[in-house]
Order: C-alpha cells, then sequence, then structure tokens
C-alpha cells in the first residue's frame, strides 16, 4: 500500500509540473529578416546567449540615419552594422554568419527592452548583425532614414552655432572655429541641431570632424558612437577628466567630456567612416579649450 502512495503522488507531481508548463524549456529561436532595403527585422524566441544571425543589406544615402529600435520582452541583442565592402559579393553563407563576430562593424549597440540606438553611416550597403548577449524574447527593429514615415529626421540645419544652441534649447555653444590644429584650420562646414543637442561638422581633406553639445539628460555619451574601440583612457585638461577611445593607442576617435552640466564629443573619423583614424593629445586639447 505505502508503495502504491508513493507512485501515485510522483504521477500527481509530474501532471503539475506538465499543467505549469515546466516540463521543457522552449527551443532557442533567432531569425532576421530583410522586409525591404532600409529595414530589417529581428525576431528571436527564448534565444541563447551567443546565437547570431546575419541579415541581407540594407541601403543608407549619405548621412542618413540608422536607428534601432527594441521590442524585446527581455533579454539583451547586440546589433552590428556592418559595411557590405567589407565582403565580397559573392560570400558564402558560412562566411557571412562567421561575420557577425568581425571587427569591422561601423556602427554597433545593444538593443534592450524599449531601447533605441540611433547613429550616422556614410552612404553604401549595409549587413545587419545579431549576437545573443543576454537570453532574448521579442523583436528589433532596424531601418534608414529612407524608409519614410518610420523613420522622421531629427535635425535641422542652421547658419551658426548660436541658432545650432537656440534650436536645441542650451545657454551658448562654442566651437574654437579658425583655431590651428594638426589636420589644418577648423572651419565649420555644417551647423545643426535637434532637441537638447547642437552640432558642428568639420571636413578635412582626408578627416570627417563632428564637435557636439548636449543637455546632461541626454546621457553620457551625445556622439551617437556606438563603436567598441580597442583602447580608452583618460587626459586632463587642465583639471576636466577627458575621456578617450581609439583603435590606436594615444589617437582618439572619440572623445567625450562632462562640464557646467553640459556633455560634450568630439569623433574624427577618416574620410569614409574609418574608425582606425584618431586625434592627437594635443588636438584634443586644443579642441577642449576653446569650447563653450
Amino acid at each position: 500500500m505505502k508503495k502504491k502512495f508513493i507512485a501515485s503522488a510522483a504521477a500527481a507531481l509530474c501532471m503539475i509540473l506538465v499543467l505549469a508548463g515546466c516540463s521543457k524549456e522552449p527551443e532557442s529561436v533567432m531569425h532576421t529578416e530583410t522586409t525591404d532595403t532600409n529595414t530589417v527585422v529581428v525576431t528571436a524566441e527564448n534565444a541563447a546567449p551567443d546565437t547570431s544571425q546575419l541579415s541581407g543589406t540594407i541601403s543608407a544615402e549619405e548621412g542618413d540615419l540608422i536607428r534601432i529600435e527594441s521590442a524585446l520582452d527581455s533579454g539583451e541583442i547586440d546589433i552590428i552594422i556592418i559595411p557590405a565592402t567589407a565582403l565580397g559579393e559573392n560570400a558564402s553563407v558560412e562566411e557571412l554568419t562567421n561575420f557577425v563576430d568581425s571587427d569591422n562593424a561601423i556602427l554597433e549597440g545593444i538593443a534592450e527592452k524599449d531601447s533605441i540606438i540611433e547613429g550616422t553611416v556614410p552612404a553604401g550597403e549595409y549587413y545587419v548583425g545579431a549576437v545573443v548577449t543576454e537570453k532574448a524574447t521579442g523583436t528589433v527593429t532596424v531601418t534608414s532614414s529612407s524608409s519614410g514615415m518610420n523613420m522622421p529626421n531629427p535635425w535641422t540645419d542652421v547658419n551658426s552655432t548660436d541658432e545650432a544652441a537656440e534650436g536645441a534649447g542650451l545657454d551658448m555653444f562654442r566651437v574654437p572655429e579658425e583655431a590651428t590644429i594638426s589636420l589644418g584650420d577648423l572651419i565649420p562646414t555644417a551647423y545643426r541641431y535637434m532637441d537638447g543637442l547642437a552640432e558642428v561638422q568639420i571636413a578635412f581633406p582626408a578627416v570627417d570632424m563632428t564637435i557636439r553639445k548636449g543637455k546632461e539628460e541626454l546621457g553620457d555619451d551625445v556622439s551617437g558612437d556606438f563603436n567598441e574601440y580597442k583602447y580608452e583612457w583618460t587626459q586632463n585638461i587642465k583639471g576636466l577628466e577627458v575621456t578617450c577611445f581609439g583603435n590606436r593607442e594615444g589617437d582618439a576617435t572619440k572623445t567625450i567630456y562632462h562640464m557646467n552640466g553640459y556633455s560634450y564629443s568630439i569623433t574624427a573619423y577618416g574620410r569614409g567612416g574609418d574608425d582606425d583614424y584618431g586625434i592627437s593629445p594635443d588636438d584634443i586639447n586644443s579642441i577642449v579649450n576653446g569650447m563653450q
């Protein structure tokens, strides 16, 4: 009688576990779909860490905004935007899949619940890679600005730093215009703003530089550059701690700092988006000293 009771109790417990959905963990699934030339949708269902996918290409015009918008219910997915030119046109499926882990990303960011990541890229074709960093369920949509109503351009072009500051709602915005660094004179070629953020663009013969000032509530890093760099270091400029990032030690592709309740950034890429380029400590010092 005792053995029969134990067997019956075990059977009942098993049934309870089955009804509770605890009998088997759902299968790990992730796939990407290129819905048109400007949109990729990454779908995950209980996707396990290190699961990776690479989509077909999306297109971008010069200066287009790439938007990574998460509708994940849980977990995190690393989204990697990779220039198609980094691979040959006839690359095999295996080569494409392995390429998700390469260091050739021009834009990268971790998508998590309700996150939105944006950044600009040069004109071209781009693969969208996805790597699960924390078990994930839900979707992530990647679009370029030419996809229309889903991708409004938040920037407004103006003619001066004063107009950019006023439009962004900042107290002021000053860059050391016409100061001379190793690249040449700092002569802005474009001014623009969006809510809370002002920007100046400077074009040197082989380098594109962008300088930004933004409200502190926009975060510690207002550069729009989500690349991962080999080196990170700090530089002290008259008591101000400046954080630098670059793939060559001592040459900063991205520089960020905070001053008087505002966040600042300086980015300098080789023409075409080459993030192996960087500016020297002396150049950083000259620019930061002239910023307001």
